[in-house]
């Protein structure tokens, strides 16, 4: 009788740490796929290689910017685990403690009228020398992922006249 129990035991909780498995926020980036949305704006993301994406619920949270990402994170209504930025490169998450960020405005970037309703972006760089060359032709200075936080921190999100 005591063997029986055990294996029921044993059973049941082989069955709750699958079903536990089953709903552990995910640990690695997801790719962008055609239809994604911003879970702050609700836009379409249409350009993998400016957005962000975040680990920590039961899905990534994908975003059409950094900025945007970084604005959702400010008032985010759950912990998260991991961030990740798109290379401006190659469109791969990467890790953004080890990026180099150049402003740029966003919709110029993109080329797509309206991507960033004007404002000023941080796009990422795997490659120091790539984020390099795209800030002297901006002609402004790269940035580490820390400085990017300050400033898109205390920079008002702006939206032009005709968007509001």
């Amino acid at each position: 009788m005591k063997a029986r129990t055990l294996w029921t035991a044993a059973l049941l909780t082989g069955a709750m740490v699958t079903g536990f498995g089953m709903v552990t926020p995910p640990t690695r980036p997801t790719p962008f796929l055609p239809g994604d949305r911003c879970i702050r704006c609700d836009r379409l993301i249409t350009d993998r290689w400016v957005g962000g994406q975040t680990t920590g619920g039961v899905d990534a949270l994908k975003f059409r910017t950094v900025r945007c990402m970084l604005t959702y994170l400010r008032g985010a209504p759950a912990p998260y685990k991991q961030v990740w930025v798109s290379d401006g490169q190659t469109g791969k998450l990467i890790d953004p403690e080890r990026a180099v960020f150049v402003p740029v405005p966003i919709d110029t970037y993109t080329g797509e009228h309206h991507y960033g309703l004007g404002d000023v972006d941080y796009v990422a760089f795997h490659d120091a020398k790539t984020a390099e060359a795209v800030a002297t032709t901006h002609g402004v200075k790269t940035m580490t992922w820390a400085a990017v936080q300050y400033y898109a921190a205390w920079m008002p999100v702006t939206v032009p006249e005709a968007q509001r």
